[in-house]
């Protein structure tokens, strides 16, 4: 009933974001289009869409949070091997701060820093 279809992320540089998911990730673009009045650009990563748009400071339909808030801590990719996807990810300037680690037998986790500061977790699963 229920499928993934996207990610939204509200970005302080939209041109940034997207070139850092296309360079990063290998992101291909899918569309532009508009929502609510602003730019926005669909990528998809492994299946995975991903929306960028610039946050409009009169976005009444998605207010910002209030302090402190609660809510999506961060998204998560599958990976078969989180050493090359670690190495990978080093070449490409990435902002690595937690691993590559196992967190237990057959398992793989980094996590890093993305464009405005979104939380992006790699795993890898021994079922997987």
């Amino acid at each position: 009933m229920f499928h993934h279809d996207h990610i939204h992320h509200h970005s302080a540089d939209p041109a940034g974001a997207i070139d850092w998911y296309k360079r990063v990730f290998g992101a291909e673009e899918i569309e532009r289009h508009d929502i609510r009045g602003g730019k926005a650009v669909r990528l998809d990563i492994g299946g995975v869409n991903i929306i960028v748009q610039e946050k409009q400071s009169d976005a009444e339909w998605a207010p910002a949070p209030k302090s402190p808030s609660y809510g999506a801590d961060h998204f998560c990719f599958r990976v078969d091997d989180i050493e090359a996807a670690g190495k990978l990810l080093l070449e490409l300037g990435a902002d690595i701060y937690d691993g590559p680690r196992s967190p237990r037998e057959g398992y793989g986790v980094i996590h890093l820093t993305g464009p405005d500061g979104v939380h992006i977790e790699l795993i890898q699963r021994p079922d997987h």
